[in-house]
């Protein structure tokens, strides 16, 4: 372990690749430690790496993009960037009136609007099964699961390649609310899996309107998972953090910002 202290910052690049390909996960105080380095610069080196699509960064430290789903557990999502999502729960459900019909992801965010719902005659469509769990006893929503294949990691169903909504013809949806995992304004919205991915998409085709739920870390990421371009979404909700540049882009988009 002592010939990998002070190494050369291109070295330590390496090493960090390697061993978070090779565990899947790596927190920033074992790098810390590993490598003789203090926490803020592994926080650094992990926001480079990231920034050049080799890791993805968390919260505490970064996941491999090498793995076929790079999401995290609910409970860890729900546990993270509380007061921005309670924010963007807020300013989400003020948009919402009675009658709509409304599509809500398997994201933590979405989850923070569920809870936030207004107290209104209201059709639900979800892929998230902690959603309709947390709805179903009010007999003011209507609630319409998409189905799909279940995927147990995270308790949402989600979509086969080549899979469609089963009510794809028959469903009319007025707002579909979603988050993602990255957002790189050149590129596109980036997800967890493929399959959680394909889901998300198939909701915002049969939508009117799509708006973004995503905190301000989730801005210049990117994960093996196109989720799909930028100018798909109409609306994005300000935790209160977006930066300048990326107001600015967002602007050039015709995206909306709330």
């Amino acid at each position: 372990m002592s010939e990998e202290l002070n190494l050369p910052r291109k070295e330590r690049f390496a090493r960090i690749i390697g061993q978070v390909n090779a565990a899947g996960a790596v927190e920033v105080e074992d790098l810390a430690a590993r490598f003789g380095c203090s926490v803020e610069t592994i926080r650094r080196d992990l926001r480079y790496l990231e920034a050049k699509g080799q890791l993805l960064r968390t919260y505490g430290g970064a996941l491999s993009i090498q793995s076929a789903d790079v999401g995290r557990s609910f409970e860890k999502r729900r546990e993270e960037h509380v007061r921005a999502k309670e924010q963007m729960a807020f300013k989400a459900a003020r948009m919402i009136a009675p009658g709509l019909t409304v599509a809500l992801d398997g994201s933590s965010s979405c989850y923070f609007l569920a809870r936030a719902l207004p107290q209104v005659q209201l059709k639900v469509v979800t892929n998230s099964m902690r959603v309709l769990n947390l709805l179903k006893t009010n007999p003011l929503y209507t609630l319409i699961g998409t189905g799909g294949q279940i995927d147990d990691k995270h308790e949402d169903f989600m979509l086969a390649e080549g899979a469609d909504l089963h009510f794809s013809e028959q469903l009319h949806i007025d707002l579909c609310f979603i988050s993602c995992v990255g957002i790189d304004l050149s590129g596109g919205l980036y997800d967890m899996n493929d399959g959680i991915a394909r889901i998300k998409a198939a909701m915002m085709r049969l939508s009117v309107h799509t708006v973004l739920l995503a905190d301000a870390s989730k801005f210049a990421r990117k994960t093996p998972f196109l989720l799909g371009p930028v100018s798909a979404v109409d609306y994005v909700v300000d935790d209160g953090g977006l930066k300048d540049e990326h107001r600015k882009r967002l602007h050039e988009l015709d995206v909306n910002i709330i």
